[in-house]
């Protein structure tokens, strides 16, 4: 009978102490902290691709506009509305230009009314540019607002707009007489793929004195070499920045581009 109720017994499991808990809590903690910053830099690696593939897929909108306007590149900046001003963006202009193509299009009575409609004060604007534009103009690394002002990294007149891409300053409307500056033709001579359509440049933390709002600009060949690295502010792509050249390929550069040609006409 005690032989049969020997066999029956079940054997006492030990339990973990509090110290080879806190052992193994620690080894999960240091195994962690070992992976965490490949992690990120796989995360980066990821955006910088997206950021790469939203160059290429702003290059073909470009083109249509190139060839709906018999040759003509879009300008950076010129009479966008009736009367206009002397600053109207690259974006704007891509979002209202029906040469473009784009699938947010719309004139700029619509762009209007669709982001100040019902007197939306400045954050509910920046939310409205976010949501209807986001998709095509804002680099997947950048923020929604500016840690350095607390603001939306740009803005053309009373519309916030998340884009963190700059484009070349060089390709403009000219001032006063309202002529474009800018037929492709023109750079026959140079290679293409030398001469920047534009670049994710929202991290650059160097202001120009001589650009205006030169935070949405490319820089001019004579200031290109003040504002390097691309990539200084918060780390993102990897020290780096996308750009998008004439000939339609996009490329990630980290430092100054070689043969760099923001304004070819000047050569």
């Amino acid at each position: 009978m005690s032989g049969l109720i020997g066999k029956g017994k079940v054997p006492r499991r030990r339990s973990f102490t509090l110290i080879e808990l806190l052992v193994v809590i620690a080894i999960i903690a240091i195994l962690a902290a070992m992976l965490m910053p490949a992690l990120q830099q796989a995360r980066e690696t990821a955006k910088k691709i997206d950021c790469t593939g939203k160059c290429k897929q702003q290059g073909a909108f470009w083109q249509f506009y190139v060839d709906g306007t018999n040759g003509y590149m879009v300008p950076n900046c010129g009479g966008l509305t009736n009367g206009g001003g002397n600053k109207d963006y690259y974006a704007a202009f891509m979002i209202t230009a029906p040469e473009a193509q784009m699938p947010c299009y719309m004139p700029f009575s619509e762009f209007h009314t669709a982001i100040t409609g019902g007197g939306a004060d400045e954050s509910v604007r920046a939310d409205r540019t976010r949501k209807l534009f986001g998709k095509y103009f804002q680099c997947p690394s950048q923020p929604d607002i500016n840690p350095s002002t607390g603001k939306n990294y740009w803005t053309y007149k009373n519309y916030p707009m998340p884009t963190g891409y700059g484009s070349n300053y060089m390709i403009r409307l000219e001032r006063p007489a309202n002529t474009l500056r800018g037929k492709i033709s023109e750079l026959s001579k140079y290679s293409l793929s030398t001469i920047p359509v534009l670049a994710d440049i929202w991290k650059r933390n160097s202001y120009l004195a001589s650009i205006s709002d030169s935070n949405v600009c490319l820089p001019r060949d004579t200031e290109a070499d003040n504002l390097q690295p691309w990539g200084e502010r918060n780390g993102a792509h990897q020290g780096g920045s996308n750009f998008l050249w004439v000939d339609g390929h996009a490329s990630f550069v980290k430092g100054r581009p070689d043969n760099y040609m923001t304004d070819p006409w000047t050569k």
